[in-house]
């Protein structure tokens, strides 16, 4: 059942990178029970939008949403944690785990990406 589950979960994000497909959830079964799951792929829809080289507000919030401590998060824009939490990166006070995971995978694109820079050109 998990390679079933990761096979759709892979297919469904295949989806979203290469067809731009507007795909929100996917359905499967759980690993170790008869009853469905549902996997939230708005993040991952939000993330492709955040790499977009118009959105560095943006990602520079969420790293300071990921690195702040709860009592910060008052003085965030309201906007954009209602963003955040329009697409499952966060509940309105914290970081989701999915917030999370895509904050550390979007600043090490980041450092990747200023590394390249950084490399001679020939």
């Amino acid at each position: 059942m998990r390679a079933l589950s990761l096979c759709l979960f892979t297919a469904a994000l295949l989806a979203v990178y290469i067809l731009d497909a507007k795909l929100r959830a996917v359905y499967t079964m759980a690993e170790h029970s008869e009853r469905v799951v549902e996997v939230d792929l708005r993040p991952v829809l939000y993330v492709r939008s955040l790499r977009d080289s118009r959105s560095s507000a943006k990602r520079s919030f969420l790293a300071e949403l990921a690195s702040a401590g709860e009592a910060e998060l008052e003085r965030y824009e309201k906007r954009l944690l209602r963003e955040f939490a329009e697409y499952g990166m966060s509940d309105g006070t914290s970081l989701t785990s999915a917030g999370a995971a895509f904050s550390k995978i979007l600043s090490l694109w980041e450092a990747r990406r200023l590394q390249l820079r950084r490399l001679p050109r020939r």
